[in-house]
């Protein structure tokens, strides 16, 4: 099993959301614990590195080459979900630094360093575990918010169902039709004031 795979199977244990169980997420990982391929997870970094460097480490080291926009998605879909699993923190050389500048860096938190050390030694499963009565799961605190959001529905039979609320697109243009019902019933409307005002 290569690294990559490695730190899949990490996140994965660690109870990161499918979608921050990919590659570039695992890669990202490396990118923080400064692994390359052949270095042991025992000798892992918590220098802090910005997210352009970590681009830079996953073409050096792992053969990776994305666009420049691609950090963003790496910001958004990746890093913020590890803030969320305390996996790291954001600025630990200076908590002050704003939002917007160029020098945001991320490192690997203290108990995320602990754990990832033992990946691979008998102790693994304990530290894992341990961590997660610390933090919790992230994939899991996503589930119990989405069942919160969830709305309880009576049958006609009287069981109840939990029903997830939808979304609705406000983007999308009223049809013809539509627009062309609502013009009408207002005009009726406006006709019927007029009518009872006489």
């Amino acid at each position: 099993m290569g690294k990559i795979q490695e730190a899949q199977r990490i996140l994965q244990e660690l109870g990161l959301p499918p979608a921050q169980q990919n590659e570039i997420s695992a890669l990202t990982l490396l990118a923080l614990c400064n692994l390359s391929e052949t270095t042991p997870w025992t000798n892992i970094s918590q220098q802090p590195i910005t997210i352009h460097n970590m681009m830079g480490f996953m073409k050096q080291h792992y053969g990776r080459i994305y666009a420049e926009n691609t950090r963003e998605v790496v910001r958004r879909q990746v890093i913020h979900q590890f803030e969320q699993a305390r996996l790291v923190d954001r600025n630990p050389d200076d908590p002050t630094r704003p939002t917007n500048s160029g020098k945001i860096c991320y490192a690997l938190t203290e108990d995320a360093a602990e754990v990832l050390r033992q990946f691979g030694n008998n102790a693994w499963e304990n530290v894992v575990t341990h961590f997660l009565e610390q933090h919790g799961s992230l994939w899991e605190h996503y589930q119990r918010s989405r069942q919160a959001l969830a709305l309880p529905l009576k049958l006609a039979d009287g069981k109840f169902i939990l029903r997830q609320a939808s979304t609705i697109n406000y983007k999308l243009p009223l049809s013809r039709n539509l627009d062309h019902v609502l013009q009408r019933m207002l005009s009726y409307f406006i006709w019927g004031m007029l009518l009872t005002s006489l």
